[in-house]
């Protein structure tokens, strides 16, 4: 007889990307179509200018769809992909230190990048994130509980 696995337990905290990813990638789009719009060429030029914005976009809303950043008890878990799946899960023992960049307009707009500094030196950057002081407190917070 076989034995089951426990199921998983629920994560502690999780978060996506933020808008901002999607809407930075569609900026071309817009201005190339509004120049498109207004040029006199051949429809099949306007086309084939669309192309490498459209291709930008979708590239944009899927990474938007696929990345993740979820804090385990233990572990915390970085995932990215839709083709090629990329998951990395760093134990909480492990992290050093959590570091949070954040500009003017993501400080107005609640989103920043976090960097995961670990033992021995590595490091590994996250894109723009919703709220990244909150996960940040909750990845701080785990560091605390596991040293208890």
């Amino acid at each position: 007889m076989t034995t089951q696995p426990p199921p998983p337990k629920p994560p502690i905290a999780f978060q996506r990307p933020h808008w901002i990813e999607v809407a930075s990638a569609a900026l071309p789009l817009v201005v190339v179509s509004l120049v498109a719009v207004c040029l006199v060429a051949p429809a099949l030029l306007k086309t084939v200018m669309l192309l490498p914005p459209c291709a930008f976009l979708i590239r944009a809303v899927a990474t938007f769809l696929s990345t993740s950043v979820t804090l385990h008890r233990g572990e915390l878990e970085l995932k990215s992909g839709i083709i090629q799946r990329a998951t990395i899960g760093i134990p909480i023992s492990r992290i050093e230190s959590v570091e949070m960049r954040q500009s003017i307009i993501g400080r107005a707009l609640n989103y920043g990048a976090l960097i995961i500094r670990t033992v021995g030196g590595d490091s590994v950057a996250t894109i723009n994130l919703r709220a990244p002081e909150v996960i940040r407190k909750q990845i701080y917070f785990a560091m605390s509980m596991s040293i208890q």
